[in-house]
């Protein structure tokens, strides 16, 4: 998620990372200047698909892979008029398959 985000952003910008502990979950984010366009929303998932050009497209893809069906959380992201993107990684503190807690 901060490789994309440097790669997105102008030199220069601010970016954030963030790790926020909510209910049964802890939540990992990175924020930076710049908007997905719709169809870039609709696809970001997407293996091989980049907003950064040919030969590119598995950040985004082995993020959704590896957070979701290895380490059992949720990848998303927000992307808003605001004119800032931010992906987001949410990971279970308790086990689902045994109700024992994780961390």
């Amino acid at each position: 998620m901060l490789i994309n985000a440097l790669e997105a952003s102008p030199t220069g910008s601010h970016i954030a990372v963030s790790a926020i502990m909510e209910i049964n979950c802890m939540r990992f984010a990175v924020c930076n200047p710049g908007e997905l366009s719709l169809a870039a929303q609709s696809q970001i998932f997407q293996r091989s698909y980049s907003t950064k050009g040919n030969d590119r497209g598995l950040g985004t893809y082995s993020m959704k892979i590896f957070g979701e069906r290895y380490l059992g959380g949720t990848v998303g992201f927000d992307s808003s008029q605001t004119g800032f993107t931010s992906f987001w990684l949410s990971l279970p503190l308790v086990d689902p398959e045994n109700q024992s807690q994780l961390v």
